[in-house]
C-alpha cells in the first residue's frame, strides 16, 4: 500500500491511500492518462509500469514504479484545475469517509465511529459533525478514501 498526495480544487493537501492490487487504481490511472491523450486498458497500464523496473535507476519493484508514477501524476494534477475539479466531483460521488479509533480501548461517546465507513455522498450532517468532534478530541483518525 502506498501513500500519495494530490491537491484538491482549492490547492489544499488531500491524503490518498492507494493499493496497487486494486483494479480501481489502474482504472483511475488509465482514465487520468487518457485525459493526457495516452490510452491504456488498466491491465496494459500495469504491464507498462512493470517495464520500468530497473535496478540501475533504483526502481527495483513494480510497486516503486507505481509510487514514482503516482508522484508524477499528482504533480500534474496539482497544476491542472480541470483534473482537480474532476477528482473532487468523483470523490464526492463515490469516495468514502473513514474513521478509526486512535485507541480502541478508550471509552468515549465516539465508539460508534471507531471502525466507520460511509459514502461521502450519503453521509448525514450530524455524523460529519461527530467525526469532526471525535478527531478534534483526539479519539478518531478521519480520512477520505478516493475511489
Amino acid at each position: 500500500m502506498y501513500k500519495n498526495y494530490i491537491f484538491d480544487l482549492y490547492g489544499t493537501l488531500v491524503d490518498i491511500n492507494t493499493n496497487e492490487y486494486k483494479r480501481s487504481l489502474w482504472k483511475n490511472m488509465a482514465l487520468i492518462y487518457s485525459m493526457n491523450g495516452a490510452y491504456y486498458k488498466p491491465t496494459e497500464l500495469r504491464k507498462k509500469f512493470e517495464e520500468y523496473i530497473n535496478e540501475e535507476k533504483e526502481v527495483k519493484t513494480a510497486e516503486e514504479a507505481i509510487a514514482g508514477a503516482c508522484d508524477i501524476i499528482a504533480e500534474r494534477i496539482s497544476d491542472e484545475a480541470d483534473y482537480r475539479i474532476y477528482i473532487r466531483k468523483l470523490t464526492g460521488e463515490e469516495g468514502l469517509i473513514v474513521s478509526e479509533a486512535k485507541d480502541e480501548k478508550a471509552q468515549s461517546v465516539y465508539e460508534n465511529y471507531y471502525k466507520f465507513s460511509e459514502k461521502i455522498s450519503t453521509i448525514l450532517g450530524h455524523r460529519v459533525l461527530a467525526l469532526n468532534r471525535g478527531e478534534d478530541e483526539k479519539f478518531l483518525t478521519v480520512k477520505i478514501e478516493a475511489p
